[in-house]
């Protein structure tokens, strides 16, 4: 009997995250919240990712994040984002929306974010829960990066 491994590849790890993400945001209810306060871990990220710090993002990652996307895996996608971007610049917000989600709250934020290398269009969710904010998932879309 033939026995097979599997192992996921990095754009199988985004494609469940992404789909559970809309999961959670589709059978959760609106919240009122501070986009303040729940944006906290980005500038801590876009620090970190400055840095070289990758490793650290991911171990104060929300448990969902892991469960979707390995450390090497993540930490290889943030390292080919400071390859090819450089360093963050600067951002802006361009929106946000919280949603309540099983005694915490899911808040998707979206950022225009200036890169050494060009524009970058990100989104951010964070989980927030008895007054801690993680990170539950990463995109960013990129010209560069394409």
């Amino acid at each position: 009997m033939k026995t097979s491994t599997r192992t996921r590849s990095p754009l199988h790890a985004l494609i469940v995250a992404g789909l559970t993400c809309i999961t959670l945001l589709a059978c959760a209810k609106p919240v009122e919240i501070n986009p303040d306060v729940a944006e906290q871990p980005v500038p801590l990220f876009h620090m970190a990712l400055n840095g070289g710090n990758v490793a650290e993002i991911y171990s104060t990652a929300a448990p969902e994040l892991k469960q979707h996307e390995s450390q090497q895996d993540f930490v290889a996608r943030l390292e080919k984002v400071r390859a090819k971007m450089g360093p963050v610049q600067g951002t802006e917000r361009q929106s946000w929306k919280a949603v309540e989600d099983s005694g915490s709250v899911l808040v998707t934020l979206t950022y225009k974010s200036r890169y050494a290398a060009g524009e970058a269009e990100e989104e951010f969710l964070i989980r927030m829960k008895d007054g801690w904010n993680s990170l539950a998932g990463y995109k960013i879309k990129a010209r560069q990066l394409d």
